[in-house]
């Protein structure tokens, strides 16, 4: 009677093959598995070491190459698990301007806004304000808009990383919480709150905000900028950089 192909193979070897052969399939599975846990993952990758280094050390002889082997294969898992452990998610959208309603325009006092921020995740966030008013005249081309734009954003940026004062303002989660944009140089004149209500063109008013807040992943901001030349309509600016993650609804003003 004739042997069979694998009759000289002890259990041990078949143990050893079978190991190699599943610790394959494992890293396929471990790769595509979605939402993975943690604890889920760490124990994947202690199967999948143990399936990976007992063929090395079961087939090879020489201690070396065995340890050497070994050795390597770990540092490959160890790589491997790196690229596939769950990856905490970032804030960076959990924070978004829902709502804006601007404060009376009166002559003689200064421009002011109310933001309601909306809190999505499931903590607390505490956010530095960062931000500026500016009055200037008519916007003579959108290239010319996006450029001064862009330089109160500098202002913004700058203050942002060389000032330790800055109002700093607790976001409790799930909770819509107002914020108010203001400052105490921005006060309009007779004639420019004139050309705003009637809304002539010649006068026109920028607010902008960033909000910068951390987590265990890293610093982020939520920028915020909207223009006003016809009092109470308010329009995004137009050099893109803005955080609101839908449309808002801009209120009546506010007394």
């Amino acid at each position: 009677m004739a042997k069979s192909h694998n009759a000289g193979l002890q259990v041990a070897d078949k143990i050893a093959i079978s190991a190699a052969c599943g610790g394959g399939a494992l890293i396929i599975i471990t790769y595509l598995i979605p939402d993975k846990t943690p604890v889920y993952t760490g124990l994947l990758l202690a199967i999948l070491l143990v399936m990976v280094s007992y063929p090395i050390l079961h087939f090879v002889r020489h201690p070396r190459l065995k340890w050497g082997l070994a050795i390597f294969s770990c540092s490959m898992i160890f790589v491997f698990g790196w690229s596939v452990w769950p990856k905490p998610k970032s804030d960076y959208s959990d924070l978004r301007i829902e709502e804006s309603q601007l404060h009376d325009l009166v002559s003689g006092k200064e421009l002011a806004i109310n933001l309601w921020i909306f809190n999505d995740s499931s903590h607390t966030i505490r956010a530095k304000q960062f931000g500026v008013l500016d009055i200037s005249g008519p916007i003579a081309s959108l290239d010319e808009e996006r450029a001064i734009e862009n330089e109160k954003w500098k202002i913004v940026e700058y203050t942002a990383a060389t000032t330790n004062s800055s109002i700093t303002q607790v976001f409790p989660p799930k909770v819509k919480t107002w914020s108010t944009l203001t400052d105490a140089r921005a006060v309009v004149s007779a004639e420019q709150a004139d050309g705003l209500l009637k809304g002539t063109g010649q006068v026109s008013v920028r607010f902008l905000m960033a909000l910068v807040y951390a987590d265990d992943v890293g610093e982020h901001e939520l920028d915020y900028c909207v223009l006003l030349q016809h009092y109470p309509v308010l329009q995004t600016c137009y050099n893109g950089r803005n955080g609101p993650s839908k449309p808002m609804k801009h209120k009546q003003p506010l007394d």
